[in-house]
């Protein structure tokens, strides 16, 4: 018994000790950051100056005292991984400044697996390059504080952001959740969320801003919704687009949730010539007085709207939901090959309707919050003629085409048998009640499956001998037969010293 209690007595030691080595930084910082730093205490307003690098690896919390914020001149790179994100957050319940990367030295920074809470600003790019990929950032808008948006890239900044969750919550003031203006942005199947609660009625939010930019922005969720703690609730905007560059938009959702009496748009054009291809728009007014529009054109803009579902569900506010409306004797605006159901359509000659084949004004009938048609929905093979779905039937009308069994071909084994193990797919993703997650295996042999919570914690674990190909796993959202609460969980397979790992999102 001595013998035990002498052979572990030095790892009871060194487990409390683990907070001596926790260190606070204020003013110029680089180097690296590992987790025998972790957590991190930022005192003061810290700096990567010009020419000098900070490296923050996986695993590290950085908590900020109120009112700091970190800016980097030179380069910046947060390593987290998918296990053991990066975590930044506020010490003692204010509200820190987030992060800004101004004149860049370097052109390779960027943020990988962090989460960021508590701040009132997220991560502002201005004459720079960065990337930022499987990050959560949460920001909230308070009184008197410099508030701006979860990601925002200004004056010739170059900045991608792919598979991200951004949120702002803003009782105050106008709100947005990305602001891009005179820049390069590229957005790829991104969570954006606005949320304004206010007394007045008087505070515009905006979920994206593009303001005279080039790039992209495809696979994106953006859900906006206002409501008033006393009187009207404010207006809202999902997509507001003001460039005539060259900018890609396709394959996206949009939903707006407002009771204003005043213009609510899912996506605003303005001095805009672009197609709209591939949008599922949902309106979702709250009263009678409710004015809400899926798509909007004013001054100078020439719009094609192709292939999209504008769709009202409230049978109770039919006459005050417009699917477009064209403000501008200067603009035109044409739906084609789209869908518009129980909405009201403005008698307006700068809009053209296509009619022939005739739009569809039924219901669309899809699945859940992410637009996913069913099987009979009259959406399905009835888009744009001559273009192809990747199951080869014509395309389907929306943001997510139906999966049809249909194959022509016998698969040759080259086809069956997957050079390497990988998951596949998780779908759907973001998810509600289910997902089904597709696993390839090269050969036969033992697996292990394990379900993660983002502290790493183990909520759940599947093992046995698989056969080479592709195996199809479904998950509910529970652990021991309980309901999980929504949030990022992880699920790892394991063969031999193989490991792959894949983010799944839960949304109760």
């Amino acid at each position: 018994m001595k013998r035990s209690i002498r052979l572990y007595l030095p790892i009871l030691l060194l487990l409390p000790l683990r907070c001596l080595f926790a260190i606070e930084v204020s003013g110029s910082v680089y180097g690296k950051w590992s987790t025998f730093d972790s957590p991190v205490i930022v005192t003061g307003n810290i700096i990567v100056e010009a020419e000098k690098s900070l490296l923050v690896e996986d695993g590290v919390v950085v908590l900020f005292d109120h009112g700091v914020s970190m800016e980097i001149n030179g380069e910046l790179k947060m390593r987290g991984s998918v296990v053991n994100p990066i975590i930044m957050e506020s010490r003692n319940g204010g509200y820190w400044g987030g992060i800004i990367i101004r004149n860049a030295t370097s052109q390779e920074g960027d943020m990988r697996y962090a989460i960021m809470s508590g701040c009132n600003a997220g991560v502002r790019v201005i004459n720079s390059h960065f990337e930022i990929v499987h990050c959560d950032v949460d920001v909230t808008w308070i009184e008197g504080s410099s508030n701006d948006a979860a990601f925002a890239s200004r004056s010739g900044a170059h900045l991608e952001i792919d598979y991200c969750d951004g949120s702002v919550n803003s009782t105050l003031s106008e709100a947005y959740v990305i602001d891009a203006s005179y820049s390069a942005i590229e957005i790829d199947n991104c969570n954006i969320d606005l949320e304004i609660i206010d007394d007045d009625g008087f505070h515009y939010g905006t979920g994206v801003i593009l303001d005279h930019v080039t790039g992209n922005m495809k696979g994106c969720y953006v859900d906006a919704y206002s409501r008033s703690l006393a009187g009207t609730p404010s207006p809202i905007i999902g997509i507001l687009i003001n460039t005539n560059d060259d900018f890609l938009i396709d394959h996206n959702g949009v939903r707006i949730e407002s009771g204003s009496d005043e213009w609510s748009i899912a996506v605003d054009l303005q001095s805009a010539t672009i197609d709209l291809n591939h949008f599922s728009i949902e309106l979702l007014p709250t009263s009678d007085e409710s004015i809400l529009v899926g798509i909007g054109v004013r001054s100078d803009s020439e719009v094609t709207v192709k292939n999209t579902i504008i769709a009202n569900f409230n049978e109770d506010y039919t006459n005050t939901c417009y699917s477009c409306f064209n403000w501008s004797l200067t603009s035109n605006l044409s739906i084609l090959f789209s869908t518009l159901y129980n909405t009201a359509n403005p008698i307006n000659p700068r809009i053209s309707y296509q009619e022939n084949p005739p739009l569809i004004y039924s219901n669309p009938e899809w699945s859940d919050d992410y637009y996913h048609l069913l099987a009979s929905s009259p959406c399905i093979d009835r888009g744009e003629f001559g273009f192809l779905d990747p199951d080869n039937t014509p395309i389907d009308i929306g943001l997510h085409y139906y999966p049809q069994e249909i194959n022509n071909t016998e698969p040759q084994i080259s086809d069956m048998v997957p050079r390497n193990i990988s998951i596949e797919s998780v779908y759907p993703n973001p998810f509600n009640n289910s997902t089904m997650i597709r696993i390839s295996i090269p050969e036969t042999g033992e697996l292990g499956i394990t379900l993660h919570d983002i502290l790493g914690r183990t909520i759940g674990y599947l093992s046995g001998t698989y056969n080479a190909g592709i195996h199809t796993l479904y998950w509910n959202g529970k652990s021991d037969g309980k309901d999980l609460p929504s949030g990022l969980y992880f699920i790892k397979v394991t063969s031999g010293i193989t490991s792959v790992s894949h983010r799944l999102t839960l949304l109760r």
